[in-house]
C-alpha cells in the first residue's frame, strides 16, 4: 500500500518538476503541474495515520484534588474527600441505578456525577485508570486484523509488484508508440509531448489499480464498527468477532450487571382514597421538578406522561 502511494506521489511531483523545468527552458512549451496532488495525498495519508496513533493525555497528576460538579464526568479514578452525590457507573458496571458517594468512597474515571458536588483525590491517572484499560482493549481490537484483511494482505503481496510491472509496461509501450509515430499526433494534447503522454498513462494505471478497497476499506470498517460499539457500551474484541457476528443466533448474558434501559423509571402508582390522580401528579411533579436526583427525574417524567399521554412537551413549574 505504501509502495504505491510513494510511487504515485513521487511520480506526480517529479513530473511537475519536469514540466516546470521544460517550460522554463522552452518559452513555447505549455504544461500542467500536479504539485498540489502530491501534497494533498500525503496530507490525507498522514492524517489517517495520526488518527490511528495512541495519544497519551495526562492532564492530572496523582494526589491532585479535583472538584466534580453535577452533570460532569469524573476525570480520573480517586477517593472522595468531601461532598455527597450519586454517580452513574453504568458505563463500567452496567447497573443503571446511581451509586451514592460520600467521603471515603472510590469513584471511577469516566463515570457521571449526577446531583452533588464532589472533591476527589486522584489515585490512578493515565494508563493506570479503569477507563484507560477499556480504551486499550478497544484499541487492541481495532488493530487486530480480521481474517478477510489477512487474506487481502496476502493478495496485495503479489498484486502490488504486478501493478508496478503493468504500469511500467504501459509507459514503455506508449513511449515506443510515440517514438515511432504509431498513433496520430492529434492524440497528444498541445500542452505535452509523447513522453509526457506515455508517463500519464503509466501513472494512471498505477493509481487506478491501487488496492484501496483491500487495504483501506477492511481496516476502516473494523475501526468504525468497534468504535461505534464502544460508544454504545459494547466492547468488540477484534475484527474476527465482528466478522462472525452475523452468524450469531443466540446471546447469553451472565448476571454481573442488570440489563436495563440505563435509567430508573416509575412503573406503578398507588393512590389513597379520595385522591384525584391529576392533582396528585401535579403535586409530586412540582415537588421534584427542581431536583437533580435520578429518582426525582423519573418521577417528574412519569407525571408528565400521565398528564400528557400524547407525548407533547408539558412544562411543570414549582408553585
Amino acid at each position: 500500500m505504501n509502495v504505491l502511494i510513494a510511487l504515485g506521489t513521487n511520480a506526480a511531483y517529479f513530473y511537475s518538476v519536469y514540466s516546470v523545468l521544460r517550460a522554463a527552458t522552452s518559452p513555447d512549451f505549455e504544461s500542467s503541474d500536479f504539485f498540489e496532488t502530491s501534497s494533498m495525498l500525503i496530507s490525507f495519508i498522514l492524517l489517517g495515520k495520526y488518527l490511528e496513533e495512541e495519544i497519551d493525555s495526562r492532564l492530572t497528576q496523582k494526589n491532585d484534588v479535583i472538584k466534580i460538579i453535577p452533570g460532569e464526568k469524573v476525570a480520573c479514578d480517586g477517593n472522595v474527600i468531601w461532598g455527597q452525590s450519586h454517580v452513574n457507573e453504568s458505563m463500567i458496571t452496567g447497573e443503571s441505578r446511581p451509586v451514592a458517594k460520600r467521603k471515603g468512597d472510590t469513584v471511577i474515571g469516566g463515570t457521571v456525577n449526577e446531583n452533588g458536588a464532589l472533591h476527589i483525590k486522584a489515585t490512578k491517572v493515565g494508563s493506570e485508570s479503569a477507563l484507560s484499560q477499556i480504551v486499550r482493549l478497544v484499541e487492541s481490537a481495532q488493530m487486530a486484523k480480521a481474517p478477510v484483511q489477512k487474506f487481502a494482505d496476502r493478495i496485495s503481496k503479489y498484486f502490488v509488484p504486478l501493478v508496478i510491472v503493468l504500469s511500467f509496461c504501459t509507459w514503455f509501450v506508449w513511449f515506443l508508440a510515440g517514438k515511432y509515430n504509431s498513433y496520430p499526433q492529434s492524440w497528444i494534447p498541445h500542452s505535452m509531448d509523447s513522453f509526457q503522454l506515455a508517463l500519464q498513462f503509466g501513472i494512471s494505471v498505477m493509481v487506478i489499480a491501487c488496492p484501496c478497497a483491500l487495504g483501506l476499506a477492511t481496516p476502516t470498517a473494523v475501526m468504525v464498527g468497534t468504535g461505534v460499539g464502544a460508544s454504545q457500551g459494547v466492547l468488540i474484541k477484534g475484527g474476527r468477532a465482528l466478522e462472525s457476528a452475523h452468524k450469531v443466533n443466540c446471546i447469553v448474558f451472565d448476571k454481573t450487571g442488570t440489563l436495563t434501559i440505563g435509567k430508573p423509571v416509575v412503573v406503578d402508582t398507588n393512590f389513597f382514597e379520595k385522591m384525584v390522580p391529576k392533582e396528585f401528579y401535579e403535586i409530586v411533579a412540582a415537588a421534584e421538578a427542581n431536583s437533580e436526583h435520578p429518582l426525582a427525574k423519573a418521577i417528574v417524567e412519569h407525571a408528565r406522561m400521565k398528564k400528557n399521554p400524547s407525548g407533547l412537551r408539558l412544562e411543570i413549574s414549582n408553585p
